[in-house]
């Protein structure tokens, strides 16, 4: 599988900002609770060192200005740092004043924090809005990854194909300039089935996700990846209040996590010599022949 390329792609917020458990965990609440974030990024950090991949974090303002230096570590790694927003707020649910805002902070201290320009944004909950790439592309966005195909969650958003001016190897051009690098789904003619990651990652059969990830592979050249620091950190608080939904999709595999990562990550790596780059290295490769 030469010339494929595999983009790991990690939303960087702690446990208590996941959408599932805001009922639980609202905004006020988030200083005094347990802050997890720190250690679970630096496991991350070691295992992409010992296997020399290079990945793209999307990371949330709110724990950027709690852990600068974390920031600041990613980026000494070689790692490409992209923005999350500030708040962890769904896109179609905030007031477009307040959405410009984030996007403009959040790059901005993401900026001054690391000296390099953020090129990426990553909606919370792929809540891609139209208003929302027009946004990005007058802030000096230079790419969403927040389009997922996979209709069935009521949270992800859509594109507006009209305005898009072409589609190369899976990568979408707006005709504003701006470039949408979706998440991986498998899709077939009668449906979608999804693959990027999260929870589909700890739920399928670690054997059943890789095959169909080379299916991916072998068809577009290229697979992207999500994952959250919280995904491999099974002694984080647990929530009892929680719907079983809301606690199966959360808490699920937690314990087996990391070591699916690992094992997921060295088999593409040896054995099918697949390149590990950032989602900016992606568009480079792919559209620019760089």
């Amino acid at each position: 599988m030469d010339n494929t390329s595999f983009v790991i792609t990690v939303d960087v917020e702690d446990w208590f900002q996941v959408e599932n458990l805001r009922s639980a965990c609202p905004r006020d609440t988030w200083d005094n609770m347990e802050l997890r974030v720190e250690s679970n990024v630096n496991r991350l950090l070691e295992l992409f060192d010992s296997l020399n991949i290079k990945a793209t974090f999307f990371v949330l303002g709110w724990i950027a200005k709690k852990f600068p230096s974390l920031i600041k570590k990613i980026h000494s790694h070689g790692h490409e740092i992209a923005s999350h927003g500030f708040w962890h707020t769904i896109c179609s649910k905030i007031q477009e004043d307040q959405l410009v805002e984030e996007l403009d902070n959040s790059k901005k201290l993401l900026e001054d924090i690391t000296g390099n320009r953020v090129l990426g944004f990553r909606a919370p909950n792929f809540s891609l809005t139209k208003s929302l790439i027009h946004y990005l592309q007058r802030l000096g966005y230079k790419y969403d990854s927040s389009y997922n195909s996979f209709k069935l969650n009521p949270r992800y958003g859509s594109l507006d194909r009209d305005e898009i001016k072409r589609e190369v190897n899976g990568i979408l051009e707006f005709d504003i300039g701006l470039y949408e690098i979706p998440i991986s789904n498998l899709e077939t003619k009668y449906t979608v089935f999804p693959l990027g990651g999260g929870a589909y990652f700890r739920i399928y059969p670690l054997f059943l996700f890789q095959l169909l990830v080379k299916y991916i592979l072998k068809q577009k050249g290229w697979y992207l990846f999500y994952m959250h620091p919280w995904e491999i950190d099974p002694g984080q608080p647990k929530i009892k209040s929680l719907s079983f939904n809301h606690r199966f999709r959360h808490y699920f595999n937690l314990q087996k996590t990391f070591h699916r990562l690992k094992k997921m990550c060295n088999y593409f790596k040896s054995k099918h010599n697949v390149e590990f780059i950032s989602c900016s290295d992606l568009l480079n490769k792919k559209l620019f022949n760089n």
